[in-house]
């Protein structure tokens, strides 16, 4: 076994140093599997260490339930996770490496804490467990190399800014979700999307500025579309309403269609969400196909 170890939690991310194994002896440390954890000020079962893998994989074993301190973690790029992780915090200033991360099994998790993947530009791969039910606020923000993602049918709600910014994300399918905040805000690259049945409002800034969604498929639950929903999409050419037309009728929507073709323009003050409000100008409105399935 290595005698190299990374201590997190135990000191600041900024001066996560490289500790002989001998000196991780503080009470109520445990270890199994390569992994050091106790009970922290973080949480139950807090990853505080870990013996440094010979190759790129790190494996967290099934007691540790809360990850902390890991945005500045080098040379790992695959991370699977065994047991039921209550909250993952690598927040907004991720540095790590991580290129895939795997849940394996079954989870008893409701949801997984807020901005926990936030961040981690090196990120293409991501496997959720069966009994997640909640993607919370900010999960994959600013995951920019994000291609591949898999959601299990038991999550049923995906909380505003979940998938922020993912620009290389082209497909996405959550089947059992029935709650959708402005989950998809700048996913850049998503050409087409179903939104499933259950749904019953689209949010303000729901697919705002995916400049590459050409059509989308939306449930006859849906009873609102915020004005701004599709705000800045100019590919989007086809929407089906699996519903009927009168149904679509009493979808209360006010002038979505006006505002898909509202262009922000980026070239001056850059791509800043804290700045669409101001500096539009209207580009040609294009005709839109509406289908209705009934």
């Amino acid at each position: 076994m290595p005698k190299k170890s990374t201590v997190l939690s135990k000191t600041p991310p900024e001066r996560i140093v490289q500790l002989i194994e001998a000196d991780l002896t503080d009470d109520g440390v445990k270890y199994t599997e390569g992994c050091f954890y106790a009970d922290t000020g973080y949480g139950k079962n807090c990853l505080v260490a870990f013996i440094q893998p010979e190759g790129d994989l790190l494996i967290i074993p099934k007691p540790i339930q809360h990850l902390h301190h890991l945005s500045k973690v080098r040379g790992i790029k695959r991370l699977i996770v065994k047991g039921d992780l209550l909250y993952s915090g690598f927040n907004s200033a991720n540095e790590n490496t991580f290129e895939e991360i795997v849940f394996e099994g079954e989870s008893d998790t409701h949801g997984i804490g807020g901005s926990a993947f936030s961040n981690s530009c090196a990120l293409k791969r991501v496997k959720l467990p069966r009994g997640l039910a909640v993607i919370s606020y900010n999960t994959f923000e600013g995951c920019c190399a994000l291609t591949d993602i898999e959601i299990p049918d038991t999550v049923t709600t995906i909380y505003s800014g979940a998938f922020q910014g993912c620009t290389s994300l082209q497909h996405l399918s959550f089947p059992s979700v029935t709650a959708l905040g402005s989950a998809f805000r700048g996913c850049t690259s998503l050409k087409e999307l179903t939104v499933p049945d259950g749904v019953t409002a689209l949010s303000q800034h729901c697919f705002q500025h995916c400049t590459a969604l050409a059509e989308v498929s939306l449930p006859a639950t849906l009873t609102k579309i915020h004005h701004t929903a599709f705000e800045h999409c100019p590919a989007l050419k086809r929407v089906v309403f699996r519903g009927s037309k009168q149904a679509w009728e009493r979808v209360e929507k006010g002038d979505w269609v006006e505002t898909v073709t509202n262009h922000y323009d980026n070239s001056r003050v850059g791509y800043d969400y804290a700045d669409v409000s101001r500096d539009f100008h209207r580009l040609e409105l294009r005709d839109i196909s509406i289908e209705f399935m009934e």
